[in-house]
């Protein structure tokens, strides 16, 4: 939604001339010929700020630590959304015109953070500028100095580790189960994370239910929770409607993206989350979920299995939790429609 916002904004600056087309300049120096002092270096830390337009605008603050953060503010909004973080040169003499490559060093999620791996910035005329791509369409986003709220930046933002892909294991399946109640499917997924410091949020599986002539049923794509190093995962719930059996349903892990993938040092670490005290009832099924975290837990997907005598599995439901507090039990509610087979009950809550 911000994207295709951004995107007609976008449009709006290279018609306003907000954004303007590149043009190429060398490098000049001033030296100053009347004077024994040498001129100080030029600085260009402080905050930056663009013309809003179309209610929004862009604002950048160059730290004397060598860094530089771009963001993107919506009037009305107070949040800064990241565009870019990365490395700042600072300038070793007093010039007229500067430019630097700026290596990026975010690893966090943001969705309007910059997928560039460099950045060229550059200065002159007291304005600071950079190259902007939306959609396939670039311009140069010019900003001058000027005083913006810069108190919802968090300094956390400018310590958050890139993440190395090539050092990213993909999340592993490691069981599934399934059933068919009333026409319609329901699953559970057991998921592994085999990495040792990245937290994967939202890893997706596609469930695909086949006839017994390989026809197609169905198929949707599953969306689990947050996945922290070395755990597993389990999630279920209600998949879609069948007109039949099926005679096979696949899971097929589908490729993460690496906006969904965090370094495990830029976070807390994660204990999960227990349950307690399960029963079943005439009507419902109930428990309670432990958070042994030091912090609490805004909302977790609490997903229940009940098997026969046999150990099949005969229902299969979940629900959202909210507002788990730390060190405490949070009760929930499972509604239930009767199944009589029943024999044990087992419940997963898993971080949302």
């Amino acid at each position: 939604m911000k994207k295709a916002l951004l995107f007609v904004i976008f449009l709006s600056f290279l018609v306003c001339g907000c954004a303007k087309e590149e043009t190429s300049v060398k490098e000049e120096t001033t030296e100053s010929e009347t004077t024994m002092e040498t001129p100080k270096p030029l600085d260009l830390t402080g905050l930056w700020k663009s013309d809003v337009n179309e209610g929004a605008y862009m604002v950048a603050t160059v730290r004397d630590d060598g860094k530089i953060g771009v963001f993107w503010m919506f009037e009305g909004d107070d949040v800064p959304y990241v565009y870019w973080i990365g490395t700042y040169e600072k300038p070793e003499s007093s010039v007229d015109f500067y430019e630097w490559i700026s290596e990026t060093t975010y690893g966090g999620q943001e969705l309007l953070a910059s997928s560039d791996e460099t950045k060229k910035f550059s200065y002159k005329d007291e304005e600071l500028s950079f190259k902007l791509t939306i959609e396939g369409e670039t311009g140069i986003i010019s900003m001058k100095r000027g005083d913006w709220d810069d108190s919802g930046v968090s300094e956390d933002l400018f310590n958050v580790e890139k993440v190395d892909k090539s050092s990213y294991k993909e999340i592993e399946i490691k069981d599934t189960e399934w059933i068919v109640d009333d026409d319609y499917l329901y699953y559970v997924v057991t998921l592994y994370n085999p990495n040792d410091s990245y937290i994967v949020d939202g890893p997706e599986v596609r469930m695909t239910a086949r006839d017994g002539e390989g026809i197609v049923l169905g198929t949707t794509n599953l969306y689990s929770g947050i996945i922290y190093p070395g755990q597993e995962l389990v999630f279920g719930g209600l998949g879609f409607s069948v007109d039949e059996k099926p005679d096979t349903v696949e899971f097929e892990m589908l490729s993460t993206s690496e906006y969904s993938i965090k370094n495990i040092k830029n976070d807390d670490e994660f204990i999960p989350l227990e349950v307690f005290n399960t029963a079943v009832k005439s009507d419902k099924i109930v428990g309670e979920i432990y958070n042994p975290n030091t912090y609490d837990v805004g909302s977790a997907l609490v997903t229940v299995v009940c098997r026969n005598s046999e150990g099949e599995a005969v229902f299969i439901d979940s629900t959202f939790v909210d507002e788990i507090k730390s060190d405490a039990n949070t009760p929930f509610s499972i509604w239930y429609y009767g199944v009589s087979n029943i024999d044990s009950v087992e419940a997963y809550a898993i971080l949302w």
